[in-house]
């Protein structure tokens, strides 16, 4: 039947098809996320993938001229053009996620927080900084966006005992469950068997991150990576970690974990 003069067609009636954004948007979030041969978004690597495919579809779904123009773009560096029209992608990708400033208070409760992880998990006893670094800083972006204040922060202090419920909270959801928001995975195969990924394959890892990520990434942070690190398990975790050793291009420490 085709569609009315100058207004295109009806999906499914002779008009143009409908843009897959999600098929779209996959390689246009590789394109911002890739090192080489170029590295168009500085401030972004792979673990922002999925964030920047959410942003992407989005902007794809309401303007169709630039999912047109994405449809088209001849490569990465125009790709990355037409998603930094949006600001806050542009920022993002030039200067990356801004870490929070440091709070003495959270410092004290994430020292605290890992010292009880040591407690409950003798096994974590050497990435207790890392995993002290990481609770920190979450109680630092915390009170940078408002949700808690210094003195509500310094609830947990030095003193606070292991068995305090929220600390209590808190060391049994990363035994049990991680924290995925930290990077943290379930440190209960950590702390039953040891170790089932390899420490020098996490130290190669964590010799990749400190290379490849962005210059605000915690990722960056030796003590931080390896708390990430060596809590990992299961066949996956195990893969992962091994690929990396086998990689000289953060490319390809991306795609030990994009699967390409």
């Amino acid at each position: 039947m085709g569609g009315a003069p100058g207004m295109g067609g009806a999906p499914g009636m002779g008009g143009a098809p409908a843009v897959d954004c999600q098929a779209l948007c996959f390689p246009a979030a590789r394109c911002a996320t890739q090192a080489e041969p170029t590295d168009h978004c500085p401030g972004t690597w792979f673990v922002e993938t999925r964030d920047i495919i959410g942003q992407c579809v989005a902007r794809c779904a309401d303007d169709a001229d630039a999912a047109a123009r994405l449809t088209d773009a001849a490569d990465c560096a125009e790709t990355v053009a037409i998603l930094s029209e949006d600001a806050d992608f542009a920022d993002l990708c030039q200067n990356g996620t801004p870490l929070p400033p440091a709070v003495d208070a959270c410092d004290v409760q994430g020292a605290r927080i890992a010292a009880c992880v040591t407690a409950a998990c003798a096994n974590a006893a050497d990435i207790e900084d890392g995993v002290a670094g990481l609770y920190a800083l979450n109680c630092a972006g915390a009170v940078a966006f408002g949700a808690i204040t210094p003195e509500q922060a310094a609830a947990i202090d030095a003193d606070t005992p292991c068995d305090d419920p929220a600390v209590d909270a808190q060391v049994t959801d990363l035994l049990t469950m991680g924290n995925p928001q930290l990077f943290l995975p379930p440190f209960a195969p950590l702390c039953d068997d040891g170790p089932q990924v390899s420490v020098d394959d996490c130290q190669t890892l964590c010799d990749h991150a400190e290379a490849c990520a962005p210059a605000t990434s915690v990722l960056r942070d030796r003590d931080i990576c390896l708390a990430a690190c060596v809590p990992l398990s299961g066949p996956e975790g195990v893969q992962q970690t091994e690929c990396v050793t086998g990689v000289d291009t953060c490319n390809g420490f991306a795609a030990c974990y994009t699967g390409g």
